[in-house]
């Protein structure tokens, strides 16, 4: 019996580069500060921190180099295993302060290890790496979320297929986890076409109405599938995720909806809930959910 309460699985859009930090007063850098930081918490009588979070990034994929296993996975996922990583400053064009940056968060080798163990058992090449540093996936949210950054942190990367079904039974294999009181958290986004938001303006211009409506058709299948009670419906839904109209206008490549399917096959038989919507903008609205 372990003596740690059941940690949550939390999918959390993580905003563009560096926006969240340097505009403190738009409503996810609210958000961020003021509720994930309870969302974190485990669900019990005594809710403390979790002992450490296993952080899917969506701006880290395992290269098509690793060798394939007989499991037919092709490479990966890598998972950070360093007891302390630096920051990796992936993003281009901000002011000079947002490259001095600082996360001091500890890593987990022990958890790193852990988590190699059981994507191993379920039949996955993953590996450990010491050496790449904390993608913006990871210290942005983060630095507002826990900014007295005392939780360990284990960074995983997405398989570079890119597969539904694949990433959701990498979260399954995870799962256990959570009952050892490590957090698993996805950093992406529910909403993410480069081409829509650069025509928007980045939210200062107007969609066309039909594309409006196609991508509020996504949001609200998005949630029914983050939401319905039955784990296999759930599965069976986020499987086929780019069958929702207006699924591949949302994501014409979908890295940043892949860090939510890892948290809802980690669910297990957790019910998930939508816990912010952000619907300021002309383009979709954007979701956080929790599975607890």
């Amino acid at each position: 019996m372990s003596k740690f309460n059941r940690a949550p699985s939390l999918f959390v859009p993580h905003g563009g580069g560096p926006f969240p930090i340097l505009e403190q007063g738009s409503p996810i850098s609210k958000y961020m500060k003021s509720v994930w930081p309870h969302l974190l918490m485990n669900k019990s009588s005594n809710p403390t921190p979790p002992k450490a979070i296993l952080l899917v990034t969506a701006h880290w994929e395992e290269p098509d180099d690793h060798p394939t296993g007989n499991s037919g996975h092709d490479g990966g996922p890598a998972i950070s295993a360093g007891s302390r990583h630096e920051l990796l400053f992936d993003y281009y064009g901000f002011p000079p302060e947002t490259y001095k940056y600082k996360y001091p968060a500890a890593g987990s080798p022990e958890i790193a290890q852990k988590a190699f163990d059981l994507l191993k058992g379920a039949g996955f090449r993953p590996r450990l790496d010491t050496k790449r540093g904390w993608d913006h996936g990871v210290f942005v949210p983060m630095m507002l979320i826990r900014p007295e950054a005392d939780i360990p942190i284990i960074q995983c990367s997405l398989l570079s297929t890119l597969n539904a079904d694949e990433h959701i039974r990498l979260g399954q294999a995870l799962e256990p986890l959570r009952d050892e009181g490590v957090a698993i958290v996805g950093s992406g986004y529910s909403f993410h076409n480069m081409r829509l938001f650069r025509a928007t303006g980045f939210g200062a211009g107007k969609l066309p109405d039909d594309m409006t409506k196609k991508l509020k058709e996504f949001g609200e299948g998005l949630k029914q599938a983050c939401t319905v009670a039955s784990p296999e419906e759930r599965v069976k839904q986020l499987t086929e995720w780019a069958k929702i109209p207006g699924g591949r206008i949302a994501h014409e490549r979908e890295e940043h909806l892949l860090p939510l399917l890892v948290c809802a096959g980690a669910a297990g038989n957790d019910s998930g809930k939508l816990v912010w919507e952000e619907v300021s903008t002309p383009t979709p609205p954007v979701h956080s959910y929790i599975w607890e």
